[in-house]
């Protein structure tokens, strides 16, 4: 047992939760890909093997880095498309088991609850969720009878993740350093799964050739939501290049293959974010770095070997050149590329029960309906729709007041920590990030590893013992 929480609080402890992660992946995928997609169980298996293993660690640690960074790396080995009507029983066996865990955490290490700076405008988000529906009776068969026991049900589920919370965040021991180390690192492992398509599909596509330019589906995301998680980890390696002055070059090379693999999965509003924060990203790396010179140098190399690169290309293969060019800048602001038609839709629908939307239950309802969409594309037109004026108002305050605490005070590491969220957030005008099931996961793991950005400020204070 010593040895197991010795190797769990190591530093190659996260190489060991890659590794796990990835052949949970790889697994999932090349079964649904190759044996069985109709056989969604394979998914509830692994899934709850890898919780298991999480909810192990949570018990033997009082420290409780090493489970929550196993459950930020947790949404990503899903390489099964989840159905539907299978989301319930994929996610509550793993859940059940964490919460059970972080339970049995509680009580043996006697854990003091602390109230941290980020959870006050999450727990006015989550009631505006929970309050959404109210009075809505033209989506789905639930909201002709709609009970009140529902909005119950959502302020219960919302307590206990509020609680499970508050008792990994009052007991992590973890740095900024160390949350830029694991974010680099998941984006590593995200790019890995990128590459992993990209070898498996010619053997299953008719032309094998199109692999690179199929639509990436990695089963528990699509291009979009690749896009947006490489968004949110970009700020890792480009912090770590300007505080580690022994690897500079090797942190800049993962942040520029970030980059590369936001540009190549097509997700063009993704590209246009990129295009926009990626002069903010720079200089900020050269204006926390002692060394400035060199950064720049550094900077300059990785932009000239890219515009190098696309020069070969063209010279070499103008077709391939101009078939990515062409993808890129399908842009069709007549209809904010096919967005239109949702939008209309939606405003439709809303006009309804524009003061609580259609409820969280009925906006799937409806999204399932259109068959292509499962988002408004919109994170505010989502809560709109989702939980009417009032949700939005609520999810505004929530907004705000998550980036009033970055803001204030600033200091260099709160602005990384600003851009991980700010970065798929500016993303969220043009998709859904909040509501998103895969980000939602990593948002809130990472507002329980993220306190001591706030430890020169005014203290926590203790909510229970």
């Amino acid at each position: 047992m010593e040895r197991i929480r010795k190797i769990s609080n190591s530093k190659n402890f996260i190489f060991y939760v890659m590794i796990l992660s990835f052949s949970c992946f790889l697994l999932n995928f090349i079964f649904n890909v190759f044996v069985n997609a109709a056989f969604p169980y394979i998914v509830c298996i692994i899934s709850s093997i890898y919780s298991l293993i999480a909810a192990f660690l949570f018990i033997i640690n009082k420290n409780t880095k090493p489970a929550l960074m196993m459950v930020f790396f947790f949404p990503f080995i899903h390489g099964n498309l989840i159905t539907v009507d299978f989301n319930t029983l994929f996610a509550f066996i793993p859940a059940i088991f964490m919460v059970i865990a972080v339970v049995v955490h509680h009580i043996l290490y006697k854990t003091k609850l602390k109230m941290q700076k980020l959870f006050l405008g999450l727990i006015i988000y989550m009631l505006g969720v929970a309050i959404g529906g109210i009075g809505s009776k033209s989506v789905g068969e639930f909201y002709a009878n709609f009970k009140w026991y529902f909005i119950f049900y959502i302020l219960i589920v919302c307590a206990i993740i509020i609680y499970v919370m508050l008792v990994i965040s009052s007991d992590i021991e973890m740095n900024l350093h160390d949350y830029a180390i694991l974010i680099t690192y998941t984006g590593l492992f995200v790019c890995a799964e990128v590459i992993a398509y990209w070898a498996i599909m010619p053997f299953v596509l008719d032309i094998p050739e199109n692999a690179f330019f199929n639509p990436i589906q990695l089963g528990w995301g699509n291009k979009n939501n690749v896009a947006t998680q490489l968004l949110m980890f970009l700020p890792g390696p480009m912090y770590l290049h300007a505080k580690d002055e022994d690897k500079k070059i090797y942190y800049a090379s993962i942040g520029y293959l970030f980059v590369f693999f936001i540009v190549l999965v097509f997700s063009r509003g993704a590209c246009g974010v990129l295009a926009f924060i990626l002069p903010f990203v720079l200089a900020y790396s050269i204006i926390v770095s002692k060394k400035k010179k060199q950064t720049i140098i550094i900077h300059a190399s990785f932009l000239g070997a890219i515009l190098i690169a696309f020069s070969l290309l063209l010279l070499i293969n103008q077709t391939l050149f101009h078939k990515i060019w062409d993808i890129l800048l399908d842009l069709r602001f007549n209809s904010f590329n096919g967005r239109s038609s949702i939008y209309e839709s939606l405003f439709e629908i809303w006009g309804e029960n524009k003061a609580f939307g259609v409820g969280l239950i009925g906006s799937f309802n409806w999204f399932v309906d259109c068959k292509n969409y499962q988002f408004a594309h919109n994170s505010f037109l989502q809560m709109l729709f989702v939980s009417g004026i009032v949700g939005t108002v609520l999810f505004s305050i929530y907004i705000l007041d998550k980036y009033f605490h970055l803001l204030k005070n600033t200091t260099k590491e709160k602005l990384m920590v600003l851009s991980t969220f700010l970065f798929p957030g500016l993303y969220g005008l043009m998709d859904v990030t909040y509501l998103n099931p895969v980000f939602m996961v990593t948002m809130l793991a990472s507002y329980c590893m993220i306190n001591d950005v706030f430890k020169d400020e005014d203290p926590r204070f203790y909510i229970y013992g």
